[in-house]
Order: structure tokens, then C-alpha cells, then sequence
């Protein structure tokens, strides 16, 4: 689970912003809906299940979201990079003296009962800086696994690896790691001993929703083979309000070759677009209802509306994402969804025997319906602004203590608490 989230000149953050998941003091309706985690871990005691992101457009909510998942797919991919080749990070560009300083990102998180936080420091020609500590539950201690500076006048890295905790061909982990690469992705390469648990879940568990992958419906297509899953994807779209009887779904080949919009592409298009896509799977999709004669109707899914087809395509991933208990940050989450069915589907992280993995969801939206004593409390609701210095700005909601009773809704519409579009 996901502790806290730190980004320090990343596109729209110039200064260290913090995002948390962390709830020191939950109040009575955080506790009564269950929507906090009790840890074991006193430093951290208990931990939001779900937190939701407002801002104007263009305030960061999607960078935020892009530093995270830069995170993830860094620890998950940077051992495939060639040697020399720079790291497409983005620093804060609206200010000369950021441009060429390092990007700055950490990352605190739960898993497997030991508590980690790890560093990145990255400029677009090498890794600057990297370590990783951990606490595991049953000693209580925080402990270093490693750190790894490079001395910009010696053009070397100074390395500390803890011996006693990681186990293994340090020597080679080390030699191996490439100045544009991490050394705990490398290390797992190379069998990394106690480090294939924080890797696992930096760049497997943390996990990232896109529009593009909702609206594809191809996921929760592909699970409907299986009787078992069928039926719990049925039960789920019962409780988000889609009535239905069956759903039937056949698989066709897919050439996207064949496609007459393909065929209107520029040639470096066609390569980047074809590549990967040649004959994917596809899916022909029919929702079946029954009529008030009893009569069995099957519809595809291209008529239905836009929302439901936005269900369907949700449900699949969600479904997912509670059973393994991952954290998720979904950017403009329902979008094109009834404001009821997205606290449906918000309240699904909070309802013990449909999440019984502790699954987290982070979401931003700009549907401030979803706030209320059920789904999305107070205590888990963070505010990004852009200030005059063009520099994103997050703060939780809980600073405006006093403030907080009646509709949130109206008051945040109504600018009350900042993080809000200026319209004249």
C-alpha cells in the first residue's frame, strides 16, 4: 500500500510537493465506512484506502500522476535502455535554473509487511542519485539496503550496499548497473535477493488506469471466457445499476493493416502505430437483457450509450485491482459516468469482502459529487493549484480545519478553498 508520494522538479512542480496516503487520525465516518487500513506499524498506524485529487485544468492533477507513473515504468524498464542513451525526464520548465537540475522523486509504500522509501534522483544523462531503506515489521527498525550518489568531480558514483541485508553477487548487481539505468533494477535482473519484493511492488502493484485502456473494453472482454469470472463481472455490473441477463462475447481477428484509417497515416505513423498491434486480439461484445415478456434481447455494445460502455470497459481492471489488493491511480476517473455509479464504484474500495487485499484508489476527477460521508471523506481529499510562479501547489484538504461542515460540493464550486478554474 501506498504511504506517501514526493515529486521535486518534475514538468509542473518546481518545488518538493508531497502527496500522502497516510491518515494519523481518522475520523468516525473514515472508520465506520471502512475507509482506512490499520498497518501495524506505529509510524504509519493507519492508511486511506482511496484518495481523490481536485484542481482546475492544467493544475497538475495529470502530472502528478505522470511523475508516479514515471516511477513505476522507470524501476520496470530501465535495464532496457542502451548504454549512454539519455532518460526522458521532464524538469520544471518554466524557470532556467531548473531546466538542467535533476528530477526528484520518492516513494513510501507497504508491502509484504515491511515498510520501504526509496529515492530517485534522474537528469536526462544518468541516474544521480538512488537508495532505499526499510522497515520491516517485526524489528521495527529502518534500516539502509543501499545508496548510490554520483561525485560530479570525480565523475564516479560513491556506493553504500548493506551486506548484511542484501545477499548476493553485490559485486557484479554493481558493475552491472548502467549510469542511465537503477541499480534495484538491475539487481533483480541478477536474482536481488531482498530486493524483488520493493521492485515487485514499485513496478507491478503500483499500478496505472487510462482512459485509453478503458475505453479498448478488450480487458474485461478477454476475462469473460471463464465461467466463474463471467459471473462476477455480471455481479458487479448489477451492483454499479446495468441490469443484465448474459453477456456475449467472441473473439475476431483484429489487422490493423486492414483498417481503412491506417491507410490515411504518414509512413512514420504506420511504424509506430503498426508495430505491436498486427493482428491484436478484438472483441465482438452483446449485452443480453430480458424483455417484460420474458424474451431474451441481445444488443451490442456499440449501442449502447457512452457511460455504460465506460462500465464495462472499468469493470474488468477493478476487478483485478481488488482481488490482488494493488494500488491504482486512475487520472479523470469516470469520466462519462453517472455521478451515482462513480460512488458505486469508489465504494467498492471500502466494502471489507469485496476488498480484501487492501486495494487502494487514487483518483482525480473534477466531479465533486463523489464527496460525502460514504465514499470520499474529508480526510482524503488533496487540492493542486497552479500559483503566478506557473508551479503546481498540493495541499490536503484537512488544512482547512473549521471550514469543513456542509456540502463540500458547493463550497469548493464556489472557491472557497482554492484549486478551482478563475471563469469571469
Amino acid at each position: 500500500m501506498l504511504l506517501e508520494f514526493t515529486v521535486e522538479n518534475f514538468r509542473s512542480f518546481r518545488e518538493r510537493e508531497k502527496f500522502s496516503m497516510l491518515n494519523e487520525k481518522p475520523s468516525e465516518d473514515t472508520i465506520f465506512f471502512n475507509r482506512t487500513v490499520e498497518t501495524g506499524f506505529g509510524v504509519a498506524p493507519y492508511l486511506n484506502r482511496q484518495a481523490c485529487m481536485f484542481g482546475a485544468n492544467g493544475a497538475g492533477k495529470s502530472a502528478l500522476v505522470d511523475a508516479m507513473s514515471f516511477v513505476s515504468k522507470f524501476v520496470r524498464t530501465s535495464v532496457s535502455g542502451a548504454n549512454g542513451e539519455g532518460i526522458r525526464v521532464e524538469p520544471f520548465m518554466y524557470s532556467e535554473d531548473r531546466k538542467n537540475k535533476p528530477s526528484k522523486f520518492e516513494v513510501a509504500f507497504i508491502y509484504n509487511d515491511t515498510l520501504y522509501h526509496c529515492g530517485i534522483e534522474v537528469s536526462r544523462d544518468r541516474v544521480e542519485e538512488e537508495w532505499m531503506h526499510c522497515r520491516p515489521k517485526s524489528t521495527g527498525r529502518m534500516r539502509q539496503l543501499y545508496f548510490r550518489h554520483y561525485d560530479s568531480e570525480t565523475q564516479q558514483y560513491v556506493w553504500e550496499i548493506n551486506s548484511s541485508l542484501l545477499k548476493g553477487e553485490r559485486g557484479q548487481w554493481r558493475a552491472q548497473t548502467r549510469s542511465n539505468a537503477l541499480f534495484l533494477t538491475t539487481a533483480v535482473q541478477f536474482n536481488g535477493g531482498a530486493l524483488n519484493e520493493p521492485f515487485e511492488w514499485l513496478a507491478h502493484r503500483f499500478q496505472f488506469l487510462t482512459n485509453t485502456q478503458i475505453r479498448s473494453k478488450s480487458y474485461t472482454a478477454s476475462l469473460l471466457d471463464k465461467p466463474d469470472r463471467k459471473k462476477e463481472i455480471l455481479d458487479y455490473l448489477y451492483m454499479a445499476g446495468l441490469k443484465l441477463v448474459d453477456i456475449n462475447v467472441k473473439e475476431v481477428k483484429f489487422d490493423i493493416l486492414d483498417d481503412p484509417r491506417f491507410a490515411e497515416l504518414s509512413q512514420l505513423l504506420k511504424a509506430s502505430v503498426g508495430e505491436g498491434y498486427n493482428e491484436s486480439k478484438s472483441y465482438e461484445i452483446e449485452f443480453v437483457r430480458k424483455s417484460n415478456d420474458g424474451e431474451l434481447i441481445a444488443t451490442r455494445i456499440e449501442t449502447e450509450s457512452k457511460g455504460t460502455q465506460v462500465l464495462f470497459g472499468l469493470i474488468g481492471p477493478i476487478l483485478d485491482i481488488l482481488k490482488n489488493g494493488y494500488t491504482v491511480v486512475a487520472d479523470d476517473f469516470g469520466k462519462g459516468l453517472h455521478p451515482l455509479v462513480l460512488r458505486k464504484l469508489v465504494s467498492f474500495f471500502n466494502e471489507i469482502r469485496l476488498n480484501k487485499n487492501n486495494a487502494q484508489l487514487i483518483l482525480t476527477t473534477h466531479d465533486a459529487n463523489v464527496v460525502d460521508d460514504i465514499h470520499i471523506g474529508y480526510d482524503e481529499i488533496w487540492l493542486l493549484q497552479k500559483k503566478n510562479d506557473l508551479a503546481t501547489r498540493v495541499y490536503p484538504f484537512a488544512m482547512f480545519n473549521g471550514q469543513q461542515e456542509g456540502t463540500f460540493c458547493k463550497k469548493y464550486l464556489g472557491g472557497l478553498f482554492g484549486a478551482v478554474p478563475i471563469v469571469t
